[in-house]
């Protein structure tokens, strides 16, 4: 082999190794990329619904409120599962919340859209109302859509919830 072979060669093999470092960085950053890494392997089916639920309007005392909020149009109409405890608490859409009561203490949440998966753990207290956003990340190649969840505050949360619908969910059989 010529001194070019050589070179091409080392420089190929160089990409290789940044690329399998590119994307061992992506798997531990986001976890493990298999269908049950937030919960159950199930379909869901969704529809918007007008006004607030029995719940916004009349909250258990003894149960903390998480609402979750997908305020934009980013993601489209793909499926942002979050589940609490790796059990699914709701689903949204483009411009979509739902809400959920949950018992006081620490919850791990979870959010997937397809392959990706992304965690946020809470200590709840019960009386109180929490806001998560989702956001969904696009351009993380084609037909891939990454989704997180943040904290907000109840101020941000008004003024998100203003642009979005509620979501009910329900497991497909």
């Amino acid at each position: 082999m010529g001194k070019a072979g050589r070179k091409a060669e080392k420089e190929g093999g160089m990409i290789a190794r940044a690329l399998i470092a590119v994307f061992s960085g992506l798997f531990l950053l986001n976890g493990p990329a298999h269908p049950q890494v937030c919960g159950p392997d199930v379909k869901h089916s969704t529809k918007r619904v007008e006004g607030k639920s029995a719940l916004e309007m009349n909250p258990p005392a003894d149960k903390a409120l998480v609402y979750v909020l997908a305020p934009t149009w980013e993601g489209g109409s793909v499926q942002n599962k979050v589940s609490a405890d790796r059990i699914w608490i709701g689903v949204n859409q483009y411009k979509s919340y739902f809400v959920v009561a949950l018992e006081p203490g620490t919850h791990d949440f979870c959010t997937k859209s397809g392959q990706n998966a992304n965690h946020l753990k809470l200590d709840l207290e019960a009386g109180k109302s929490y806001f998560l956003k989702q956001d969904t990340l696009v351009g993380m190649g084609i037909g891939v859509k990454a989704t997180t969840l943040s904290e907000i505050t109840a101020e941000d949360a008004a003024v998100l919830l203003k642009k979005c619908k509620r979501m009910e969910f329900a497991e497909k059989h």
